[in-house]
Formats: C-alpha cells, sequence, structure tokens
C-alpha cells in the first residue's frame, strides 16, 4: 500500500540534514520527497505494508524536527503513483 507523510517542520535545517541520511528499511519504499520553498513543509510518498510501519519508522526519526500527518493513498483516485515496488514489469 502507498501513504503519505505530511511533515509540518520545526527545524528545517535540521530535517533536511537528517533526511539525505535516512536509512529506509528494507521493509518501507520511499519514492517521493517534496519540500515547500521555505523547508517547513514535506510530503512524502511510502510503499509499504501498512500505515502503522510508515508511522513507526518516521516518527522517532523526525521527533523534535517535526510533526507528522499520515493518510494511505486511495489508488482508484491517485494519479502518478509509481508502480509496486513488488510487481513484475
Amino acid at each position: 500500500m502507498y501513504a503519505i507523510a505530511i511533515h509540518t517542520i520545526s527545524d528545517p535545517d535540521k530535517f533536511w540534514a537528517a533526511a539525505q541520511e535516512i536509512q529506509v528499511p528494507a521493509d518501507l519504499t520511499l519514492h517521493t520527497v517534496v519540500a515547500s520553498q521555505d523547508g517547513k513543509k514535506g510530503v512524502c510518498t511510502w510503499e509499504g505494508q501498512s500505515l502503522d510501519s510508515i508511522r513507526e519508522f518516521l516518527d522517532p526519526v523526525t521527533e523534535g524536527m517535526a510533526t507528522n500527518e499520515y493518510f494511505e493513498a486511495n489508488e482508484k483516485y491517485s494519479m502518478g503513483l509509481p508502480a509496486h515496488a513488488g510487481a513484475a514489469s
């Protein structure tokens, strides 16, 4: 499943520096990262087994730098989502 993480960032310099170094677990895939011009907002597209697995990874690594909002993408109404990482080509 795909999920969107919306980050409201309190420390943009620290957050974006940490984002460059993030070690994504093997069971998750980070597809896109989009930052606002001022760096105080970020939107990421994730793929994983569940929304909870994404939340359980991101909340600790962004603690003190951002608050996060999550939602599962409705693939029927979404456009531009990547092909599933595990899908046959």
